[in-house]
């Protein structure tokens, strides 16, 4: 390698000369377009060629063939382009110029055509030299290959010996691990056994197959299914492991609320992945029955929605079932299929297991001994008989035979309740700015949140109904009733109050349906001008006719005490309206809070 290096180099020493003259050299006569260019473009590949070989010697290495080899070729072709050029001229050789005499193109061809075989000679050798040294290996690897190859070979028979023992063991554990499963869920506490098969309920309800028409199609795939479970994880074992919570029934206070969830960005981040999963699946359904294919679907797909609708209220909790509730007797707003399904959340709701709410009354009561419940309910129905948003309904007996209702609280409802009015609090506040809105959400769920709060304390509602009942007596306001609550039997989540037999107004088809909405009104009225304690909670559900022909209203839960300066203001708007006198109307308004502060002088200026 080193003499064909040595030799590529001495070759090409002398280009350089050759290839000035070559450049310089080029009589006028021969064509710029032949000799000329091709005399230039041997004299470059020369150059190359030189530079090439020079490096190759000064750093003793094989050099850059590939360089070499194209320069050769290039030094090759220019050379024969030179000599079939010397055909071109008047003679072999080129008249002097400036007193010197230069060789003719078909020499320089000459020339350049022997020194380019002199550089593919020595890149042969310089090949044959790198093959040789290649050659030269093989011999001294032989003995280093024949100790390699015994290795290998043990290697490949040790992992094919291994192989299937591994296997086996791998199949025994695999067949253990139902039993390890077994043995591991009965080490468990009692409740994370329960958590564990209540959550396995809410995904076998989640992916039935009967609930695939649910959301169209979305969201039962993988990646959504798959949110879906970690919202649930999130939600339902960070709340069960924490007991406490923001405020008790009838405690409302969204500053509280505001300190406590701020310490648990988790609940709230499950919660709401899973109120905007459902919620945004159902919504893209009515968005697709609207506005594709020109809205034709529109009324037929409405039942359907109805229906979806329905379930997703249940699925929500007590929160949505109560908004249901509060919609569902507004004609005004919703489609009559709305209104058909929403109306079954008056009473119709999901029941919670009888033996959760048995532990309840338990638990309230304080019957500790086994057969105290007995005792003081002989009868009591194995299945509610109502079921509605906070609560559900057992018809029972007590010791005398008096029969009598037990609402019994739905478990963890306060947790619920709490966490879905702190998350409205928050997001309608952006809807609000987003779609440049001037309701006051905050206050609006403020005020509502309160009574909602306050209907989960079960003393108060026996209170409250104590009072109505006492207070339509003391007036000779014998047709209407409520269900009086039986002393000893109430506490903060059990409500017993006397049974009343009778069934929903609005279904009844007695005769004096007509007189007893008449006493409803005058009832209500009663309420909102004179006692001051009024009902807020009128859906059908909780205006029943009773077997005598009263009127039953029932569920004093929800009330609102109505201050004296508001009642003389609502019945100085009423005179006003009876008598004509529209132009104090506008004052009125102004004095019952229906007009924001600070548009009190626009309001009466516009009349």
């Amino acid at each position: 390698g080193g003499s064909a290096a040595a030799c590529l180099a001495d070759a090409a020493a002398t280009l350089p000369q050759k290839a000035s003259v070559a450049s310089q050299g080029v009589p006028p006569p021969v064509s710029p377009s032949t000799a000329a260019s091709s005399a230039q473009g041997a004299a470059s590949a020369a150059a190359s060629a030189a530079g090439a070989a020079v490096a190759a010697k000064a750093s003793g290495s094989l050099g850059p063939l590939d360089s070499l080899v194209d320069a050769a070729a290039a030094l090759q072709k220019a050379a024969q382009n030179a000599v079939g050029a010397s055909g071109t001229g008047a003679s072999g050789s080129a008249p002097a110029a400036a007193g010197v005499q230069v060789p003719g193109a078909g020499e320089v061809g000459k020339m350049l055509d022997g020194v380019a075989k002199q550089l593919q000679g020595g890149l042969k050798g310089l090949q044959g030299a790198v093959e040789g040294a290649a050659k030269g290996l093989e011999k001294p690897l032989e003995p280093v290959l024949s100790a390699i190859k015994p290795v290998t070979e043990g290697v490949s028979a040790q992992a094919s010996k291994v192989s299937a023992p591994v296997a086996a063991e791998a199949g025994k554990i695999a067949a253990q691990v139902p039993v390890y499963q077994a043995k591991a869920l009965a080490m468990l506490p009692k409740e994370v056994v329960e958590a564990a098969q209540q959550l396995e309920v809410i995904i076998r309800k989640v992916s039935r197959d009967s609930d695939k028409d649910l959301f169209n199609g979305y969201p039962f795939n993988a990646p959504a299914l798959g949110i879906w479970f970690a919202s649930v994880f999130a939600f339902s074992s960070i709340a069960w492991k924490d007991d406490e919570v923001p405020y008790g029934p009838g405690q409302y206070d969204p500053a509280k609320a505001e300190r406590y969830y701020k310490k648990r960005w988790a609940t709230l981040f499950g919660r709401g992945l899973q109120l905007s999963f459902i919620l945004g699946g159902w919504g893209i359904g009515v968005l697709r029955d609207k506005y594709d294919f020109g809205g034709k679907n529109w009324e037929k797909n409405m039942p359907m929605r109805a229906k979806q609708l329905l379930q997703i209220c249940t699925r929500l909790g007590t929160t949505a079932i109560k908004l249901g509730q509060a919609v569902s007797i507004r004609t005004d707003l919703l489609p009559a299929p709305y209104v058909a399904e929403l109306s079954k959340l008056q009473d119709k709701v999901q029941p919670f297991p009888t033996t959760i709410s048995r532990q309840i009354l338990k638990e309230e009561l304080g019957l500790e001994r086994p057969g105290d419940l007995e005792k003081i309910f002989p009868e009591i129905s194995p299945l509610p008989v109502a079921s509605a948003s906070i609560g559900q309904v057992y018809k029972a007996k007590l010791e005398d035979g008096t029969e009598v209702a037990v609402k019994i609280q739905r478990p963890d409802v306060i947790r619920d309740i709490a966490l879905d009015l702190y998350i409205s609090r928050t997001l309608l506040p952006i809807y609000k700015r987003v779609m440049g809105l001037n309701t006051d959400f905050v206050g609006l769920v403020d005020e509502w949140g309160a009574g909602f709060v306050n209907e989960l304390d079960y003393v108060r509602e026996a209170r409250n109904g104590k009072l109505f009942l006492e207070a339509m007596r003391s007036r000779g306001l014998d047709a209407v009733t409520t269900a009086s609550a039986v002393p000893g039997l109430c506490s903060g989540r059990v409500l017993t109050t006397r049974w009343i037999d009778g069934e929903r107004l609005e279904r009844s088809s007695e005769d004096d349906v007509g007189r007893l909405c008449g006493v409803a009104l005058n009832a209500y009225l009663t309420m909102l001008l004179d006692t001051g304690l009024l009902h807020c909670d009128p859906h059908p559900g909780n205006l029943l006719r009773t077997t005598d022909g009263r009127l039953a209203i029932l569920d004093w839960g929800m009330c609102v005490e109505v201050e004296k300066d508001l009642q003389y203001t609502l019945l100085e708007y009423i005179a006003h309206l009876t008598v004509e006198d529209y132009e104090a109307i506008p004052y009125d308004l102004i004095k019952l809070g229906f007009v924001p502060k600070g548009k009190e002088d626009a309001f009466t200026r516009a009349g």
